[in-house]
């Protein structure tokens, strides 16, 4: 029994990274156990030491660095809320860069502090800096940028939901902003080099329809001549090339209009979607003292960004028109009156006792 023992461990261990996992679950645990970081943008700290399976040539492996810092982003996530909400939004991450500069040397035995901190983040990932500061002479040995993308969500979902409120995004420092132009420009040159941007641009459509591809004419006419051959829906598309419910949409149209090209559009498409007309027109019926500037805000939250005055177009099209509330004078006329009447009638009496007034 023993002899098996060692033998499902030895298997484990040569495997699996058994230590890796091992002192994930302890950080988690510790981090669970510890005060929250209320603050999404404030440092965490976490301190370490250089061991003997961390080294090479006396001091701290190259790799050790990244595998600290894996360690430390965890923690960082468990404390301040982001890893709970991730898990509550169905979302994960990943690292999808990192960049570090190292200053000098850890040595063997040398205890250090690993500070995190989240930077900024964008609309597909968050940035974060970490810190190795020595805690002989309190020097920073090593600085990483991590960049740590978002899958099935994004990073102001997971804060808003993490916040109950927008947070505004910090602004990006300059040595930042610099490794993100690196990182675009060297996507760029990866995808020319691949042949990823030709591709792309093969496939864009060259007439002025911006989200389908356009059929040419002669595409069309010779669909529209094998369907008067007799040949069905399926055998067109197989033999053109097109899918068989492009194919059943031009014959279609082609019945109707005994013409198979496209007709041209009455107007510009609206800017405001039939849900966002809805939203406004509920909100302005039940609340009447809406203001346009409410109801932009309001389709901006929604993801719709337009005018006032797109706004009040789309209310009077629905027989509703902006106005404002008539003003209504201090005192009306017949109180203006009663009150000329009340001061006569004092004057009166006052001057009948041959009173004075001050």
């Amino acid at each position: 029994m023993l002899l098996w023992a060692l033998v499902v461990l030895v298997l484990l261990f040569s495997s699996l990274d058994v230590w890796y996992y091992l002192r994930m679950v302890a950080l988690l645990i510790r981090a669970w156990w510890l005060s929250p970081v209320f603050d999404v943008t404030g440092e965490q700290t976490l301190g370490g030491r250089v061991v003997f399976h961390d080294i090479d040539l006396c001091h701290m492996n190259n790799a050790r660095y990244l595998r600290e810092c894996d360690f430390a982003r965890v923690s960082l996530y468990a404390r301040n809320g982001v890893l709970k909400t991730m898990r509550a939004l169905g979302a994960t991450m990943v690292a999808g860069a990192t960049t570090i500069r190292y200053r000098r040397p850890l040595c063997i035995g040398e205890a250090f502090e690993l500070r995190s901190r989240i930077v900024t983040w964008d609309e597909k990932a968050f940035y974060l800096e970490q810190r190795f500061v020595s805690c002989k002479d309190g020097m920073v040995a090593a600085i990483m940028f991590c960049k740590q993308s978002v899958i099935r969500s994004s990073p102001d979902k997971i804060l808003q939901h993490l916040c109950q409120r927008k947070v505004e995004v910090p602004e990006f420092p300059e040595e930042l902003q610099h490794w993100i132009n690196f990182m675009t420009a060297s996507s760029q040159a990866l995808k020319a080099e691949s042949g990823v941007e030709d591709k792309k641009r093969d496939k864009t459509p060259t007439t002025n329809m911006a989200k389908t591809k356009e059929l040419s004419k002669d595409t069309r006419d010779k669909i529209v001549d094998l369907h008067k051959t007799g040949k069905d829906y399926g055998a067109i598309a197989k033999q053109l090339g097109e899918k068989r419910s492009t194919v059943g949409a031009i014959i279609r149209k082609w019945k109707k209009l005994n013409m198979p090209v496209n007709l041209p559009r009455t107007g510009a498409p609206r800017k405001i979607s039939p849900r966002g007309v809805s939203m406004i027109l509920r909100k302005v019926r039940n609340h009447p003292r809406t203001t346009r500037e409410e109801l932009v805000n309001d389709l901006k939250r929604a993801g719709t960004t337009v005018s006032k005055v797109t706004v009040g177009n789309t209310l009077r099209r629905h027989s509703l028109k902006s106005c404002m509330a008539r003003k209504v004078p201090l005192l009306k006329s017949a109180h203006v009156q009663a009150r000329l009447k009340f001061a006569h009638d004092l004057w009166m009496i006052r001057r009948s006792h041959g009173r004075k007034f001050c």
